[in-house]
C-alpha cells in the first residue's frame, strides 16, 4: 500500500491511457468483426442492406491502424543521441571495463611520467613458486570476471592501488612516532627549517635513551628521505613530498592511529 500511495500520481495518467487504448481496440475490433460477418451474410443472401456494415468495417480498420501506427513508427525510428532529459542506464563494469579513475600526479604537475624499471632484471631475480603461479592464475580469473572488455586497465589499476598500499603499509610498520609527528607538522606548515624537524628527534632522544643517540639524527632524517616522504633542500629547508601527503591520507583511509607509534 505504501508503494501505491507514493507512486499513484505518477502511474495514474499511464493507467488511464492504457485503459482508454484497450477500450478503443475492443470497440474497433468488435465493429470490424461485426462488419465482416455482415458482409459474409450478405454474400450468402441472408441480408440485403450491407452498405452500413461496409462503412463500419472501413472505419474500424482506420481506427485500428491509427492506434497501432505510433508503435510501427517507433520501431522504425533510428536511434538518436540522448537529450538533456534522456535517462541513460548505469554502465555495467563487468561489460564496460574499468571506469577511468582520478588524474595522475604527472598530469596534474604538467610533467611526463618518469619510469625507471628494469622488468627483465626484476623477473630474473624474482622468487617463483606454485603459490605465485596460483596467484597469477587467480588474478587472470578476476580480470576476466571484472573487466572482460579491458583486462589491461584492470591489471594496471590492481597493481597501481596494490603497490602503493603495500609501500605505505611497509612505511607504517617501520616508521617511528617522532618521524610521524614531524611529517604531520610539515603537512600543516609546509617548508620549515631543519632545526624545526630536528626538535622532534631531540624530544624522542630524551624519552627513549635506550635507542637514541645510537640512532643518529642523520639516520633518522635519511629514513624519511629514502621512503620519499620528505625532501631536503641545499638551504637546509625541509618539505613534505606528494608521496608523504599521500601516506598521511592513506593512514586516515586505513584508520591508523598515529598516536600509538613509539620512539
Amino acid at each position: 500500500m505504501a508503494w501505491w500511495s507514493k507512486h499513484w500520481e505518477d502511474l495514474r495518467p499511464q493507467i488511464k491511457f492504457e485503459v482508454l487504448k484497450w477500450l478503443l481496440h475492443w470497440l474497433a475490433g468488435s465493429a470490424l468483426l461485426s462488419g465482416v460477418v455482415s458482409i459474409y451474410l450478405w454474400a450468402r443472401k441472408s441480408i440485403t442492406d450491407w452498405h452500413g456494415f461496409v462503412v463500419v468495417s472501413l472505419l474500424s480498420l482506420i481506427v485500428l491502424a491509427l492506434l497501432n501506427w505510433p508503435k510501427r513508427k517507433a520501431a522504425q525510428r533510428p536511434a538518436m543521441a540522448p537529450g538533456p532529459a534522456a535517462i541513460i542506464p548505469q554502465p555495467n563494469q563487468a561489460t564496460a571495463g574499468i571506469i577511468p579513475g582520478i588524474p595522475t600526479l604527472s598530469s596534474l604537475l604538467g610533467q611526463n611520467p618518469s619510469v625507471n624499471f628494469d622488468a627483465k632484471q626484476f623477473f630474473a631475480q624474482a622468487h617463483y613458486s606454485p603459490i605465485t603461479a596460483e596467484t597469477e592464475n587467480n588474478i587472470k580469473l578476476v580480470a576476466a570476471q571484472s573487466s572482460p572488455s579491458d583486462k589491461e586497465a584492470f591489471y594496471a589499476r590492481f597493481i597501481g592501488i596494490g603497490l602503493v598500499a603495500y609501500f605505505h603499509d611497509e612505511t607504517w610498520y617501520t616508521i617511528y612516532g617522532s618521524q610521524l609527528q614531524a611529517l604531520s607538522e610539515l603537512n600543516s606548515k609546509g617548508i620549515v627549517a631543519l632545526s624545526t624537524v630536528k626538535a622532534h628527534y631531540d624530544t624522542a632522544a630524551i624519552k627513549f635513551t635506550a635507542l637514541y643517540p645510537k640512532y643518529t639524527f642523520n639516520e633518522w632524517l635519511h629514513y624519511m628521505e629514502a621512503r620519499m616522504l620528505i625532501v631536503k633542500y641545499p638551504s637546509n629547508m625541509i618539505d613534505i613530498t606528494h608521496f608523504g601527503k599521500d601516506f598521511l591520507k592513506y593512514l586516515t583511509h586505513a584508520g591508523r592511529n598515529i598516536g600509538i607509534k613509539a620512539f
